[in-house]
């Protein structure tokens, strides 16, 4: 081969090998931009349940790998009579499909904790609740919102009172698992 064609095929793959790499570096953790990466959805925001009314929301919209959110239940009694009551609060965690796989990734629950409420008439109380669990990165996170624990599960993972999880093993979980 020619010296000159040597150089110019040398040439072509430098520039290829620079535009490869600029393109399939690995990005850092953390925000793009400003704009954290993890972002909740809140599945149902809203539930009534014993005729009380239980708004949830997060403190932010996104969050950083790692971050534990803090989750605000707002809790009301619009009737005339007392009403004691509880919501579970799940944080649930899916990992990217795969293109390869023919089965879609199933979600895990990182955090469960259970809110009990006892309202007087008319009476409107909020709680905020600090997540246990860190958010991991670059995945789908969720955060759902039922009076049942069960109900969590069934919707989320597929099952039908399934297996608890190790931070479900609070008293009061295992007698809401136990329930019909």
């Amino acid at each position: 081969m020619r010296l000159q064609t040597v150089l110019a095929v040398l040439g072509n793959a430098g520039v290829t090998m620079v535009f490869t790499v600029m393109l399939l570096a690995p990005r850092g953790v953390g925000a793009v931009n400003g704009v954290p990466r993890i972002k909740p959805e809140i599945a149902q925001p809203r539930l009534t349940s014993h005729g009380c009314l239980f708004v949830l929301k997060t403190d932010k919209a996104g969050y950083e790998a790692g971050d534990r959110p803090s989750i605000e239940i707002a809790a009301s009694n619009p009737t005339d009579k007392p009403a004691d009551a509880a919501v579970w609060i799940n944080i649930l965690a899916t990992r990217p499909t795969s293109p390869l796989s023919r089965m879609l990734p199933t979600p895990r629950s990182l955090w469960s904790h259970s809110q009990a409420f006892s309202l007087k008439a008319r009476e409107t109380k909020t709680v905020t609740i600090v997540s246990e669990a860190g958010l991991p990165g670059g995945e789908r996170i969720s955060i759902t919102m039922s009076d049942r624990n069960e109900a969590i599960l069934a919707r989320s993972l597929g099952v039908r009172n399934g297996p608890a999880t190790a931070s479900q093993s609070t008293p009061a979980a295992k007698s809401a698992r136990t329930e019909p």
